[in-house]
């Protein structure tokens, strides 16, 4: 938050001196903005300490959080080790207390030990210890030297407890090689559950220690791994005598091993914000401290930095805001005093108003009064050098304010206006046009491709991921290219085929950018043409549903219809639907046309006999309008029809916005109890991982593979395969493009369900499916 701008103070002051008493008015305006800075101050003060500490405490949390992943990984790649062990010897049929004595000292064994130990160089050594204590086998040398372990609390916690199968010791002094040690010991048992002894892993200490001074905490920064009972494992900086201490369960217990860099346990660790603040009986500190617990182990990790450090962030830049507004109070007394407010004020104001006029508020960016003032003086005098006008476009930009809230939104706007300026040179002028869209003139446009790679360049900036509000979101941008004087010299004009160049890089895919080409236009129009004739058929019954049967692949039984969209334009016949379905989902038109289908569909569905089903196509628009459901169960009611007779099919365009109204929308329609088909499966990169989330009761096997299954094996492959994982997964199988007899029993040898396709049945209108309720023949 910042103060009021100067010039807006003084002509708030020369306003009021205007008015009666200018001396006692001046004055007490001038001590109510003085205490008003004051207090922005000591806010601004409070404001930047805190978020000092809460950026220092996240930036301890996620480092406590790395630390705890790789200290979890050692502890894991260790108990691997062990559980390998356990398993080997286990297979081997071992079951009593003497052949596990017997096993466990065979030479072979001491070289299962050491090539355990060749990826883990924090592990000492690898022991096998017998029902009595004693070591059986030992990785470090041979013989194994006669040491029982029976008075180690690994050992007696393990045999007393038949419920533990592990157990992490407190730390030792390793009485082979003399240094500091921790030891993960593991449980090897009968098939009745008798323990008939460990196999024990050693690991040095010092190597984590060594571990973590390799990372950077900063000037009083500590790291430090503790036990769940408190028991101090490592700290880094070390203090001579801590290890192996214990604080206890107490009150100052736990702030001995928070403010040591530790934690005391796990619940602790969940409970606790990113870092807490406790003072430490170990160097008399006050520390930020943010703590870890390992998921698997009774083990934390902790991170922490004394204050007085955390203080070294904020104190000198509170110190120069607070002498900015000393300094400030002071002038501010000076022009009450001296009145000199009263002879700047209108200019003060009507500079502010333009300024405001011009700019956009949430950003800070000229808006579209300034970048049209701007571009309408460029082109209205004549160009040194060619300008180019990149249009930009934000790409599912609604879909953030619909999941995250408008804040979000506008907390991403800032960012990519920030983005934008970052791309832009110094020259050149970045304005926000309103919404999602901005724009950037590019001064300088005369060198080849200058433009291009500005719009590439804008194009990867914006693609960089950012955190709102903790959600990472990825947002992408399209981008129109114009350039003056080559597309014109009239600012509306530019602007103009600047949107028509954005359009086509959205029909393209979105994320990219195209230069404004003059057939554009052209393709425009005709695609205005379409979209007016296709609004024209909506209400004047232009449009015809066919229906395409299904046959069981096995039998030749009919099982359905697939319902098909035919347009009866009045000028071109019948055009395909890949020429006019692109366009009415881009117009939205492809809601109320797939309403009207879907109800054409369940009224003919209704005159055949059970359980012949009929199929409709539903797209990523109709997911997404909200009125799915509804328009579903309207058209089952009113045809009478039962909801297991029709089946939804939809790509996997709708499935790849992941988005939560697309998961209930499914789910809702599952409980009325209509079948959902994924059609065109396997044309696309993520049909596979999207079977697991959301569900489908059958896989449309896409006509590309069906086409060459008797010609391309991999084709042939590829179809069994998806057969397989239907089948597996409890769904079933329609393969499309059916047109010959050779390629219907290469399906019938995969396996497959049902088939559909010129072969077996071609699209005809409603009275020509009557013919199809006796059964076919092969």
């Amino acid at each position: 938050m910042s103060a009021t701008p100067p010039h807006v103070e003084r002509a708030l002051t020369g306003s009021a001196a205007r008015r009666a008493h200018p001396g006692r008015w001046l004055t007490i305006a001038g001590g109510a903005l003085i205490a008003a800075i004051l207090i922005a101050a000591l806010s601004l003060v409070v404001n930047l300490q805190h978020r000092v500490i809460a950026g220092k405490s996240q930036e301890l949390a996620n480092l406590a959080l790395v630390l705890a992943q790789e200290t979890e990984r050692a502890f894991q790649a260790l108990e691997t080790v062990q559980t390998s062990l356990v398993e080997r010897l286990r297979n081997e049929g071992i079951n009593t207390p003497e052949a596990f004595d017997f096993r466990i000292r065979e030479q072979d064994v001491y070289g299962l030990l050491r090539d355990r130990l060749d990826n883990l160089p924090y592990v000492e050594a690898l022991t096998l210890i017998n029902q009595q204590g004693d070591l059986g086998n030992f990785s470090r040398y041979q013989p194994t030297p006669p040491v029982n372990v029976a008075d180690r609390d690994y050992y007696k916690t393990l045999m007393a407890d038949p419920d533990m199968e592990s157990y992490l010791s407190a730390p030792v002094e390793n009485r082979g090689s003399g240094t500091w040690t921790i030891y993960l010991a593991r449980k090897f048992s009968s098939r009745d559950g008798e323990a008939l002894g460990l196999i024990l892993g050693a690991m040095r200490l010092d190597y984590f220690a060594r571990f973590y001074s390799t990372i950077n905490v900063g000037k009083g920064g500590a790291i430090s791994l503790f036990r769940s009972d408190g028991t101090l494992l490592v700290r880094q900086p070390a203090i001579p005598g801590t290890v192996g201490t214990s604080t206890g369960p107490t009150a100052s217990g736990q702030a001995l091993a928070l403010s040591a860099g530790g934690s005391v346990s796990p619940t602790a660790a969940a409970a606790s914000a990113p870092a807490a603040t406790l003072p430490s009986p170990i160097d008399g500190e006050q520390r930020l401290t943010a703590i870890r617990a390992l998921e698997r182990y009774p083990v934390t990790v902790a991170v922490s930095t004394t204050l007085a450090s955390v203080d070294a962030a904020w104190r000198p830049e509170a110190l120069v805001i607070g002498i900015a507004a000393v300094l400030l109070c002071l002038i501010l007394a000076a022009c009450v005093m001296l009145g000199r407010r009263q002879l700047d004020a209108h200019h003060e104001l009507t500079s502010a108003a333009n300024h405001i006029a011009r700019h956009d508020a949430l950003t800070g960016l000229p808006n579209r009064v300034l970048f049209t003032e701007k571009l309408r003086g460029l082109v209205g005098a004549p160009l040194p050098r060619p300008v180019a006008l990149l249009l930009i476009d934000l790409d599912y930009f609604k879909s953030v304010n619909d999941t995250l809230g408008h804040p979000a939104g506008d907390a991403l706007l800032r960012v990519i206006a920030a983005r934008l300026v970052g791309c832009a040179g110094p020259h050149d002028l970045v304005t926000r046009l309103g919404g999602d869209e901005f724009a950037i003139i590019l001064m300088d446009a005369s060198a080849p491709g200058a433009a291009e790679r500005k719009a590439q360049a804008v194009v990867d900036a914006i693609a960089e991921p950012c955190k709102l509000d903790g959600n990472q979101v990825v947002t992408k941008a399209s981008v129109g290219i114009t350039l003056a004087p080559e597309h014109g010299t009239d600012a509306d004009q530019l602007l103009k085929n600047a949107d028509l160049a954005l359009y086509r890089a959205k029909a393209d895919g979105r994320g990219s950018w195209r230069v404004f080409e003059w057939s554009m236009q052209q393709a425009v129009q005709a695609r205005r043409n379409v979209e007016m004739a296709l609004r024209d058929a909506l209400s004047s019954e232009g449009f015809e549903v066919f229906y395409q049967p299904v046959l069981a692949n096995q039998s030749g039984a009919l099982c359905g219809f697939e319902a098909l969209l035919r347009w009866k334009h009045p000028g071109t016949g019948a055009p395909p639907p890949s020429e006019f379905i692109p366009i009415a989902e881009e117009t939205g038109l492809i809601v109320p046309m797939g309403r009207w289908v879907l109800e054409q569909a369940c009224r003919a569905a209704a005159t055949w006999p059970e359980p012949i089903r009929v199929a409709v196509n539903v797209s990523a628009c109709q997911f997404l309008s909200g009125d799915l459901v509804s328009h579903v169960r309207d058209a089952l009611t009113a045809a009478r029809l039962p909801a297991h007779r029709l089946e939804l099919e939809m790509t996997e365009t709708v499935l790849l916005r992941e988005d939560v109204q697309v998961r209930t929308t499914l789910d809702q329609l599952h409980l009325l109890g209509v079948s959902i088909a994924l059609d065109d499966f396997g044309t696309g990169y993520s049909s596979l991982s999207y079977l697991r989330r959301f569900p489908a009761d059958r896989i449309k096997i896409d006509i590309s593979f069906v086409t060459d299954i008797c010609e391309n094996e991999e084709s042939a492959r590829i179809v069994r395969a998806v057969v397989d994982l239907a089948r597996s997964l409890g769904m079933s199988t329609t393969a499309e493009g059916v047109e010959t007899l050779a390629q219907w029993n290469r399906l019938k040898a995969a396996g497959c369900d049902e088939i559909q396709g010129f072969y077996v049945g071609r699209p005809g209108p409603l009275a020509s499916t009557y013919a199809h309720f006796e059964p076919v023949a092969h």
